[in-house]
């Protein structure tokens, strides 16, 4: 007995369908192999550069904190010195200022005595 033309041509179909599968399944071991080889090759390149990277960030913080601590001031440091330094000038100049009126004749109100009211009854004026 023979068989219809549909039963061989399923009987292809699934033979086909197999060796499809097979195929596909060979292609998927061979890349996950290269994947794994090439995972590797990388992991052997990453590393030395990883570790260099490593070092560098290292010695990059330590200087910033030797920078930090010894050399350079925060700019909150800096601001409050000369918001001190500009302070004490202007402390000196008043205090110059007052020096040099006093030194200059000046009474307490800040004005110069004409020489007219020096004069005391000791010495002969009348001052009414």
């Amino acid at each position: 007995m023979v068989d219809p033309w549909y039963v061989v041509l399923r009987d292809l179909m699934i033979i086909l369908a197999a060796l499809v599968t097979v195929l596909a399944g060979s292609l998927s071991a061979l890349v996950a192999w290269r994947l794994y080889r090439l995972a590797l090759a990388l992991r052997g390149e990453i590393e030395p550069i990883l570790a260099s990277l490593n070092e560098t960030a290292a010695t990059v913080r330590d200087s910033s904190v030797f920078v930090q601590r010894s050399h350079l001031p925060s700019p909150v440091t800096t601001v409050g010195l000369l918001a001190g330094g500009l302070r004490f000038v202007r402390l000196v100049r008043r205090l110059r200022r007052t020096t040099d009126e006093d030194s200059s004749g000046a009474n307490d109100t800040g004005h110069v005595a004409s020489p007219e009211a020096a004069v005391t009854p000791e010495a002969g004026g009348n001052n009414q």
